[in-house]
């Protein structure tokens, strides 16, 4: 059995979604953008990868051009039917590149279902495409095959670079399906001298052979509009093609895998080209870097139009679903016809229609991205919900998620100088206690008793507040002093407190990475001491934890301030997805007053996940050659997730002068009323 790849409780679901073309109705990216619709309906704090596929068939040029670096290069050919079509392919910069896609030419997407002649139709214009491209200077064509309107063996494509077949009386003939019988010799000699020595590499969407039960005409020649007595026709001419081939160019493609794609291309490319025949579905989706989509996926989503035992000959869906097994990532397909028996067998975890009932073809093809929106909103509800529910059952709660909390306490205070000359600023008292005390008291009623201080030079008497004072105890053992070491001593005795050095001032996110050892693998906490928080009945570090236990992704504590303040702060853009939960867009560190996305300003509290590290090792310095955690959590945000929590309570900004001073004397008129009562 696969192991799982998500986390348990891992609601920041990131989902690929990779559909092929539903054939004459929605194209691959078409297609992945309703699945992405209605992913974001099931799960709308899902992240959603977007990788439209393709095998070699129709939507190629789409597929890869959205992903390559590649110009379009248009121009007019011979259609299926001799009439001209706007047609192309995609040139590399250097112009040593080209990627043709057969049905850009000779495609049933070019012909209305009543113009459909198999006996007429040509590959013309494909060879039109390939001596374009070589007459420019390509060194390489990859050549997708597959979505054809054809069944003439690659013989009009042939006739279009300069290969001449004669019949019995030694006339050529045009290439097309109704003349592969009259085939009696074929003269290579006129072959356009501009492809010799070009190297021609096939993009194969199936493995079917020329002939047969299993071949081009008998099992793709339908939805052609082959006939049975058509059928019989085009079955003997290709027969007497691959004789004259055999005999003429000494080239065998009686049985060759994927001679019988695009109506016999296949075999054409090959016979008289020298192509090479390559499996469509894994070249494409190399080109595509699919394996690195899928990294750290919970999820893959794929369609076609019809999934079927063509589909596992090699298509793009089968070939998907294989590749995230490999990867230990569930795989569900969605189709408008589900004909593979048990989907597991087909190598998917489950299969879809997304027909919502009896309906005609007409209406599914129509409606096709609808019906996917809804298909897939109902998919992933599902499989969120049984996340949810699997995390449920193993016990999982707020308390038992973070253990561990870093304060950064490295910095020189200079706003309270000459104070801060021998105090760390974290030790300055409001009232009775200092600064971090008060923010490791939230982290302990959070949950996190694994402490990480990030200290630097003149800082040891933060050590040793979090350490026993044996000589200070013994000296007020039995008086009333003891008891106003009660709270210290508490946390000393059930935290585990740990240090590492910061040794020079670069910012905020270099201070947490600084923390790495301390922390680990793990998710963890961030609190800034002189942020001073305070809720009676759900501390800051508790809300942020509990965020966090439902979407295990970072999240970063908000609160909304004046707009004559949004300079002075990190602030985000984002969308609200529950009440007092956003998710973060992007992030702007004290924005111009008139261009600030929001009022909602981030303050000294964090759940971070451990991929923070690797992110800021990653991120450009910035002003002083700093590394500021805004700038790493923005990027984090564009790969993932990052939520922001509007925080319940109220915040004393200690590192001001007049915040410290307000926050004391807060805390004194609770101090006082203590003592009053």
């Amino acid at each position: 059995m696969t192991a799982c790849r998500f986390s348990i409780g891992f609601w920041a679901l990131k989902i690929v979604v990779a559909p092929n073309a539903l054939k004459g109705s929605l194209s691959a990216r078409a297609a992945a953008e309703a699945i992405a619709a209605g992913v974001a309906v099931g799960v709308p704090h899902a992240r959603v990868v977007r990788v439209p596929i393709a095998d070699g068939g129709d939507g190629l040029l789409e597929v890869l051009q959205d992903a390559l670096p590649m110009r379009r290069v248009s121009m007019r050919v011979r259609g299926p039917l001799g009439a001209e079509v706007e047609a192309g392919y995609l040139s590399s910069d250097d112009g040593k590149t080209a990627i043709i896609e057969m049905a850009a030419a000779a495609g049933l997407v070019l012909l209305e279902s009543d113009r459909l002649d198999p006996l007429a139709a040509s590959t013309f214009g494909v060879g039109q495409l390939m001596l374009d491209a070589v007459r420019r200077g390509a060194e390489t064509l990859l050549v997708g095959i597959g979505g054809s309107a054809t069944n003439d063996g690659g013989m009009g494509m042939a006739c279009a670079l300069g290969i001449v077949f004669l019949d019995a009386h030694g006339r050529s003939l045009a290439g097309n399906g109704r003349n592969l019988e009259a085939i009696c010799r074929i003269d290579m000699s006129s072959l356009a001298e501009a492809l010799r020595g070009v190297t021609i590499k096939v993009i194969c969407d199936v493995d079917n052979p020329l002939l047969g039960p299993n071949g081009a005409t008998r099992v793709f020649g339908a939805q052609k509009g082959v006939d049975r007595q058509a059928g019989e026709r085009l079955e003997t001419g290709l027969r007497n093609l691959a004789e004259v081939i055999r005999r003429d160019l000494g080239s065998d493609v009686y049985n060759l895998p994927g001679a019988g794609a695009a109506g016999g291309l296949g075999a054409g490319l090959v016979a008289f080209l020298g192509a090479e025949l390559l499996p469509g579905a894994d070249l494409v989706l190399d080109m595509l870097g699919f394996d690195q989509a899928l990294e750290d996926a919970d999820l893959l989503l794929t369609a076609e139009g019809r999934l079927d035992a063509q589909t596992l000959s090699g298509k793009a869906p089968a070939v998907v679903a294989l590749r995230a097994k490999a990867a230990g990532v569930p795989c569900i397909a969605i189709a408008g016809c589900v004909d593979v028996g048990p989907a597991g067998k087909a190598g998917f975890d489950a299969a879809f229609s997304l027909c919502p009932g009896p309906l005609g073809l007409d209406d599914a093809m129509r409606n096709a991205a609808a019906y996917l929106r809804v298909t897939a909103a109902n998919i992933a509800s599902c499989f969120s919900a049984g996340l949810r529910r699997y995390d449920r059952g193993m016990g999982m709660s707020s308390e038992q998620v973070i253990k561990k909390c870093i304060f950064p306490a490295a910095g020189y205070g200079t706003r309270f100088l000459p104070a801060t000359k021998a105090m760390p600023k974290e030790m300055l008292p409001v009232v009775d206690k200092p600064l971090i005390q008060y923010g490791v008291e939230e982290a302990v009623a959070a949950g996190m008793t694994d402490i990480g201080i990030i200290t630097g030079r003149g800082k040891r008497s933060v050590e040793d507040h979090f350490d026993i004072s044996y000589e200070l105890e013994h000296q007020i053992s039995g008086t009333k002093k003891e008891e106003q070491l009660s709270d210290i001593r508490r946390i000393i005795e059930e935290c585990t407190f740990s240090y590492t050095r910061q040794i020079e001032m670069l910012g905020l996110g270099h201070a947490i990475l600084t923390a790495e050892t301390l922390v680990g693998d793990a998710p963890f906490g961030v609190i800034l001491a002189d942020d001073l928080c305070i809720n009676a009945h759900r501390n800051v570090m508790r809300q942020l934890v509990d965020v966090y236990a439902k979407y295990r992704c970072s999240v970063v504590a908000i609160e909304e301030v004046d707009a004559e303040e949004v300079d002075r702060y990190g602030v985000i853009d984002g969308q609200e997805i529950e009440d007092g939960v956003f998710k973060v867009n992007g992030m702007v560190e004290k924005p111009d007053k008139d261009k600030t996305p929001s009022n909602l300003a981030i303050i000294g509290r964090y759940i971070l996940t451990p991929e923070i590290f690797d992110i800021i090792r990653a991120t450009p310095p910035g002003k002083h050659g700093e590394l500021q955690i805004t700038d790493a959590l923005r990027i984090q945000a564009e790969r993932n997730m990052v939520l922001a929590c509007r925080f319940d309570g109220r915040r004393f900004d200690c590192g001001s002068v007049h915040g410290f001073v307000e926050a004391t004397n807060y805390f004194y008129q609770a101090y006082r009323a203590g003592k009053d009562a």
